[in-house]
C-alpha cells in the first residue's frame, strides 16, 4: 500500500464537501489539529477553504493556543506567525505559552486577570511553571496570579 500525504486526503475530503469547521466531541476542529502538529500545508489549505480561525474548543483553546502549546517547539515557531498574520486571536494564555513577556506585561498592566486558563483548567501560572519559565512565573505572581489554583475536571 502506498503512503498518501495528509494534505492529499484533506483536499479530497474538502473537494467532496467535508465541513471545514467540523468539530470532534471535544470541540476540536481540523485547523486546531493541524496547528498542534505544525502542518503548515494543511493549515494553509484549511484557511483557503474557509476554516474559522477564531473557533475554540470546549476548553477554550484556539488553533493558536494549540500551536503555542505544541510539544514540538519548532511547530510553534513555524505555525504561530502564520496564524497571527491570518488574524488568529492572541490571548494572555497564548502569550504565556510562547514566553511573550512584553505582551503579557502589557495585558496585565491594562488590568487583564492573570488567572486565566486553558488546557483543561491549567492556569497561565501553571503553564509557565510547567515550562520552567521562572521569569513568567514571577511576572504573573506580581500581578496577582493565584498560586493555589486547582484543576477542575468536568466543569
Amino acid at each position: 500500500m502506498r503512503a498518501v500525504e495528509l494534505s492529499t486526503v484533506l483536499t479530497y475530503l474538502l473537494d467532496h464537501h467535508a465541513n471545514v469547521n467540523q468539530r470532534d466531541t471535544e470541540g476540536k476542529a481540523a485547523l486546531m489539529n493541524a496547528a498542534e502538529a505544525g502542518n503548515l500545508e494543511c493549515i494553509s489549505l484549511l484557511l483557503q477553504r474557509g476554516a474559522d480561525i477564531r473557533l475554540r474548543d470546549k476548553a477554550g483553546r484556539s488553533a493558536l493556543t494549540f500551536a503555542a502549546g505544541a510539544r514540538l517547539q519548532q511547530a510553534a515557531k513555524d505555525v504561530v506567525p502564520v496564524l497571527r498574520q491570518k488574524g488568529a486571536p492572541y490571548q494572555l494564555i497564548d502569550a504565556v505559552l510562547l514566553d511573550d513577556r512584553k505582551f503579557v506585561r502589557a495585558m496585565l498592566e491594562q488590568g487583564k486577570s492573570p488567572n486565566v486558563s486553558a488546557d483543561h483548567g491549567h492556569s497561565a501560572l501553571m503553564s509557565a511553571a510547567t515550562q520552567g519559565n521562572v521569569e513568567m512565573v514571577g511576572l504573573l505572581l506580581r500581578y496577582g496570579a493565584n498560586p493555589y489554583w486547582r484543576i477542575r475536571r468536568g466543569e
